[in-house]
């Protein structure tokens, strides 16, 4: 063998094993990356369920509060619908005449007065 390929020879062996070397490096080098985004994920997984642990009330209490604002509105309308017919200011008469079955008609209801 000649001196250049006997050269050649040990670059291309040096070369070889600095990629093997590197390659085995970049591989335990991915298994930590690895590792360590296994561990960021369940510590995300543990905040979010902390965080629904958190909110889930508050969202309880909303509905809630949701729920006896709409008690309130409809008890208010059923007020206001007992003092309108308590003051007589409108009465719907809900017998249909006939050969109309459709039409209703509004009349104002008087009170009689005793003197």
């Amino acid at each position: 063998m000649e001196i250049g390929q006997t050269i050649t020879l040990i670059f291309f062996g040096l070369l070889t094993a600095v990629l093997v070397v590197i390659g085995v490096q970049l591989a335990m080098l991915l298994i930590e990356l690895r590792q360590v985004l296994h561990k960021f994920n369940s510590a995300l997984d543990t905040a979010g369920h902390k965080f629904n642990s958190l909110v889930q009330p508050l969202q309880q209490i909303s509905t809630a509060a949701v729920g006896f604002k709409t008690g309130i509105k409809a008890v208010e309308a059923v007020m206001e619908w007992m003092q309108e017919r308590k003051q007589g200011e409108v009465v719907e008469d809900i017998t249909p005449k006939e050969g109309d079955e459709t039409k209703t008609k509004s009349r104002k209801k008087t009170k009689s007065k005793k003197k």
